[in-house]
């Protein structure tokens, strides 16, 4: 069951490499497809949800879909650098949600999965609302 969420704040993401932590700033409803709009320390990640085999996986996007969506004015940052050729395709083993905090403490929840069977998070980031939940149309 999904909790009630008011805010998403990081997402673990894992590939053959290891794992990740990112900040999660947006995600982008564009035609049919979701993109994730995410941050760490050297900048932004642009990725596009795809669901295989019944599990998600975020896929790094295309230079053309990268320029479609800044076109839009949905983006507005020159597109990331990449190290490599290929089109890397991640999996969610963790997000952090419902961030609280004050001088006096810190209340955060966790979700954790396995690379076997990774979360889909769309349903905690949509309801994140409007701050973080946009529409191309």
């Amino acid at each position: 069951m999904i909790p009630k969420v008011s805010n998403v704040d990081s997402l673990i993401l894992a590939d053959n490499a290891g794992q990740e932590i990112y900040k999660f700033k947006k995600v982008i409803f564009h035609k049919d497809a979701q993109y994730l709009l995410l941050l760490q320390r050297e900048g932004y990640k642009i990725l596009k949800t795809r669901y295989d085999a019944k599990h998600l996986k975020l896929i790094e996007i295309r230079s053309e879909e990268f320029q479609q969506l800044r076109d839009l004015r949905l983006l507005d940052f020159d597109r990331p650098e990449r190290d490599q050729e290929s089109i890397g395709e991640f999996m969610v083993t963790g997000i952090s949600f419902n961030k609280l905090g004050n001088e006096g403490g810190m209340f955060v929840e966790f979700k954790i999965a396995s690379i076997e069977r990774p979360l889909d998070i769309l349903p905690y980031i949509v309801q994140t609302g409007a701050e973080h939940v946009f529409f191309s149309e």
